[in-house]
């Protein structure tokens, strides 16, 4: 295509997205994960199991393209750290579930405050544009998540 564009979406558009995305992430490593001492690998299986009703160690790296050996080296980390507990599944002993601690939760908690914090600041920028931009950004998540 000569006009750059890419699936609705011009080049330029697609990069912004992009680096958006990449501030967001770089700020949160910075300020929130390693305040809490958790990879923002391991915050993305938190946040995973928290959301995932029955959350499978395997469906939620499936979900975020871990290789089996990168989420169970993930959540052995984080079983560790006391945030995750796993259990075999009763009817079908091959699959792992994963749930989340008491801490686990209260330190999610801590985070996505932390997070909503951080982020809040930044898109107080929009001021009266922001209800717009929530309903935009449901509005393309339902139709990625539709497939």
């Amino acid at each position: 295509m000569t006009d750059g564009r890419t699936s609705g979406f011009t080049g330029t558009e697609v990069y912004m997205l992009h680096e958006i995305v990449g501030h967001f992430d770089r700020r949160a490593r910075a300020d929130t994960f390693r305040v809490h001492d958790v990879t923002y690998a391991e915050f993305l299986v938190m946040m995973s199991v928290r959301e995932q009703p029955d959350a499978s160690q395997s469906g939620v790296g499936a979900f975020f393209d871990f290789s089996p050996s990168a989420v169970s080296q993930k959540v052995a980390s984080l079983t560790r750290k006391g945030l995750v507990t796993q259990q075999r599944d009763e009817a079908n002993r091959r699959i792992v579930r994963l749930a989340l601690t008491e801490r686990g939760g209260h330190l999610l908690d801590e985070m996505y405050g932390d997070l909503s914090t951080r982020a809040s600041a930044v898109f107080e920028t929009l001021g009266d544009r922001r209800d717009d931009f929530r309903t935009a950004l449901a509005d393309l998540l339902d139709v990625l998540r539709a497939g």
